[in-house]
């Protein structure tokens, strides 16, 4: 049986189970990201619509209503909620950002 390199084995193992990890955050980044953007929309939407519907006819604007598609400003505990959540996806999304970073420096330093 020819030599075993322990040493390269174990680094070879140790960037895989690092590239694994990498991809996860990246993915879970990716979800962060479309919830982070979901929940601005879900937030704004009424300031959006206050803006734009004054501009479009009374009766279309009450069609639009009754299709349940006009947002109407949350109430200061709905606001509230969606900053907080805001805030926490934002810091959810900081740390994802610093895992990954942290992840291919280690992976960088175990070499190619």
């Amino acid at each position: 049986m020819r030599p075993v390199n322990r040493q390269e084995i174990a680094r070879q193992r140790r960037r895989q189970s690092i590239e694994a990890t990498l991809e996860i955050e990246v993915e879970r980044e990716t979800l962060l990201r479309e919830r982070f953007s979901d929940l601005i929309g879900d937030a704004d939407a009424w300031k959006v619509d206050a803006e734009v519907l004054p501009g479009i006819p009374a009766d279309e604007v009450a069609l639009l209503d009754r299709m349940l598609l006009v947002e109407s400003e949350p109430d200061e505990d709905a606001k509230e909620r969606y900053e907080e959540d805001i805030r926490e996806l934002r810091e959810d999304i900081e740390e994802c950002e610093r895992r990954q970073r942290a992840l291919r420096r280690f992976s960088h330093a175990l070499g190619e």
